[in-house]
């Protein structure tokens, strides 16, 4: 199904699209802040691999980055 994301200033815009969608027998979700979610999101997958120690293994990030990047050119 295809999904489509709308922005908006003033929220009787958005009650406005709503009701059309209603009308038109178009499912809608509820809106959320997508930056409060996205960091929401990030925040949780980042405890999660630091209770893991996920990265405990790589002494120099710097050398480490350089070793997955081999095949592109890192100006230093």
């Amino acid at each position: 199904m295809p999904t489509i994301t709308l922005k908006y200033h003033n929220p009787q815009d958005l009650q406005l699209l709503l009701m059309l969608a209603e009308r038109l027998g178009i499912k809608s979700v509820e809106p959320t802040s997508s930056a409060t979610s996205d960091g929401a999101k990030m925040s949780a997958v980042l405890e999660q691999l630091a209770s893991i120690n996920a990265f405990a293994s790589i002494q120099d990030p710097v050398e480490w980055q350089r070793e997955i990047r081999k095949d592109r050119n890192i100006s230093e």
